[in-house]
């Protein structure tokens, strides 16, 4: 299954989202969302 973790300042939460489809990508994916984050690193 899918593992979602979040977390907002110091606290973060994790669970299982839903299985993964036959034909899905497989990946680990990192995303932040904020103000004036550099891009370049």
């Amino acid at each position: 299954m899918r593992l979602v973790l979040q977390g907002v300042g110091t606290r973060f939460e994790q669970f299982y989202d839903r299985l993964w489809q036959p034909d899905e990508l497989k990946q680990t994916r990192l995303v932040f969302i904020g103000r004036d984050l550099d891009s370049k690193n």
